[in-house]
């Protein structure tokens, strides 16, 4: 695509091919064309060319510019369009682009020209309007609240002059708090054993009903319920819930699958009587080799431990189904 400044050195702009729908013109122009600005006004229904001819009679045969045909129609109907995401499912703090559309009768989409006037109605309550055009189909808003509202919008004049009969529109739109995922991020040990750790990821916000999705399935699966399953093999994953309304709307969650460096016992103070059982906290990590940043892991209950103790007989490991005098059991943080 070029652009080009009017007026042209070279080529000058026609209308030709007048072909009027209706004969309410003497003149059976459909348009009329301001050379200079380049500026087509439409006079009545019809159809026309508009032509790039060169100023050299004897090159006008090779001209390379293409043409056009130009159609003025009665507008039908209106039509309303959202961006991001063209559905209208928004969310609570996000801003949009909301787009008035004219159509003719038979479904044609329209263009929009500057002198067209057109009413419309944002509520207060659900959405901030932050810019506007001066003919008002183009709008840049932000969705301020959760819940139900009607959009509004009117095509009522061309500049100073009222349409008979006013076209209106009016757009349903839902509005939700944003999608959130807890825990922000699950890491799990490396375990090529078979064991899969398995890990229900919360949901909060959107519509209520989500697509799971896993960005790398060899190191994390997710199933329907939001259920995220890993371990098998080392490396990262990202795992999406999308809204079902509104896919361009999701939140978001990483998997670490991370080979163990760190175990640790924490701290704590216990009193047991016989017969009683101790859960003993330990924390295991990952620790990265460049910036030695320890990174927990989620659930470690699948490594094998081995146990010292250097009072034996005090105490017993418990094993599940079984009970003993003095028993401990591991909680892995």
């Amino acid at each position: 695509m070029t652009e080009v400044a009017f007026p042209l050195e070279h080529y000058t702009l026609e209308l030709q091919d007048h072909r009027v729908a209706y004969n309410e013109s003497l003149s059976g122009q459909v348009a009329v064309l301001n050379e200079k600005t380049a500026v087509v006004t439409a006079i009545q229904l019809g159809q026309t060319n508009l032509i790039f001819v060169h100023k050299n009679v004897h090159m006008r045969s090779v001209s390379g510019f293409p043409n056009y045909t130009i159609y003025v129609v009665e507008p039908g109907f209106l039509g309303l369009t959202v961006q991001p995401g063209g559905r209208w499912s928004l969310e609570v703090g996000q801003t949009y682009v909301i787009t008035v559309e004219v159509f003719d009768k038979s479904s044609t989409k329209v263009y929009i020209s500057d002198n067209l006037r057109i009413k419309y109605q944002f509520s207060s309550e659900y959405f901030e309007e932050q810019l506007s055009t001066v003919n008002c189909s183009y709008h840049i808003v932000k969705a301020l609240r959760a819940g139900t509202t009607v959009i509004n919008a009117s095509l009522m004049s061309i500049r100073t002059q009222p349409i008979k009969v006013p076209i209106m529109h009016q757009q349903d739109v839902k509005i939700y708090f944003p999608i959130k995922l807890t825990p922000s991020f699950l890491a799990f040990p490396h375990h090529p054993t078979g064991m899969l750790y398995r890990y229900k990821v919360q949901v909060e916000g959107g519509s209520g009903n989500f697509t799971w999705s896993s960005s790398n399935e060899s190191v994390a699966v997710v199933t329907t319920k939001g259920v995220v399953a890993a371990g098998q093999i080392g490396g990262h994953s990202a795992v999406l819930a999308r809204d079902v309304q509104n896919p361009f709307r999701y939140g978001e969650i990483q998997i670490y699958v991370l080979k163990l460096s760190k175990i640790e016992l924490l701290p704590f103070h216990a009193d047991a009587e016989i017969g009683q059982v101790i859960e003993v906290p330990i924390a295991m990590y990952h620790v990265a080799k460049e910036t030695k940043e320890a990174v927990a892991f989620t659930d470690c209950s699948h490594l094998p431990l081995d146990l010292n103790m250097d009072k034996q007989g005090v105490f017993a490991l418990l094993k599940e189904g079984e009970r003993r005098l003095c028993s401990f059991s591991f909680l892995c943080f």
